[in-house]
């Protein structure tokens, strides 16, 4: 097996290198982490325009469609500048999420916003869901859920928010859009790396969405690509902060 990079493969961590090196120094990375978000929003807009943010996202919602590999080149790159952008709770997780279980017109809804870094998503982790604390109720047509959510990456800086939740009769669903929520905003770090200490986002939902992104087991468990995204991105971001170091 061939594990060298091709050409543009190697232009990509080229090109992350440099643009990294100066939009994310050490004094840009501190100020951004004390900001009223811990974003850097220039940042965050210089990678959306390099494509970044769909870098594996299909080319017909926006993105590159490339592949794991170029994510994965990136998220280390992010990782050696501890770079304070929610690339890998957005784009890695929510983005993965949205392209391997939503339908079609769920994913033209979201993922063109998502590849263009025009919106921020949230995952919540459905680990923390096992309880059955959250729940959602029929509504006239739509959904009203309601609960919390103790572990959501980048929740309180994301404006859509992907949800597990039960129904009254026990089935496991899982929703996407935006909710009406109060938020606690405390930050134990940066966005992209403060995933060891996670600090609770607490989110209520007052108010209702239309139909579930996917419903069963596979809203439960989880399609087996975010999984497999989540762990090569979180082993590549630790790689570029080892060799950083």
């Amino acid at each position: 097996m061939d594990l060298a990079l091709d050409h543009d493969q190697r232009l990509i961590v080229d090109t992350a290198e440099r643009l990294l090196a100066d939009a994310a120094s050490s004094s840009a990375t501190r100020a951004a982490a004390d900001g009223a978000d811990g974003i850097d929003h220039a940042l965050w807009q210089q990678m959306a325009a390099m494509g970044w943010c769909g870098v594996h996202l299909p080319e017909a919602q926006g993105g590159l469609g490339l592949g794991i590999v170029e994510l994965a080149l990136l998220q280390e790159q992010l990782g050696r500048r501890l770079a304070c952008v929610p690339f890998f709770d957005s784009v890695v997780l929510a983005g993965t999420l949205l392209r391997e279980a939503a339908n079609a017109q769920a994913q033209g809804r979201w993922l063109p916003a998502l590849a263009a870094g025009e919106s921020i998503a949230a995952l919540a982790d459905e680990s923390e869901n096992d309880s059955g604390t959250a729940h959602a109720t029929p509504d006239n047509g739509a959904w009203t859920l309601a609960g919390d959510w103790p572990r959501a990456g980048s929740a309180a800086q994301a404006d859509l928010l992907l949800l597990p939740a039960r129904s009254t009769d026990g089935e496991a669903l899982l929703f996407a859009g935006t909710l009406r929520c109060r938020v606690c905003r405390s930050r134990s770090g940066p966005p992209s790396t403060a995933r060891a200490a996670v600090p609770p986002c607490r989110h209520s939902a007052c108010g209702s969405m239309a139909t579930p992104l996917s419903r069963g087991v596979r809203a439960w468990r989880r399609p087996c690509g975010v999984r497999g995204h989540r762990g090569v991105a979180l082993a590549a971001e630790q790689l570029g902060v080892a060799q950083q170091a």
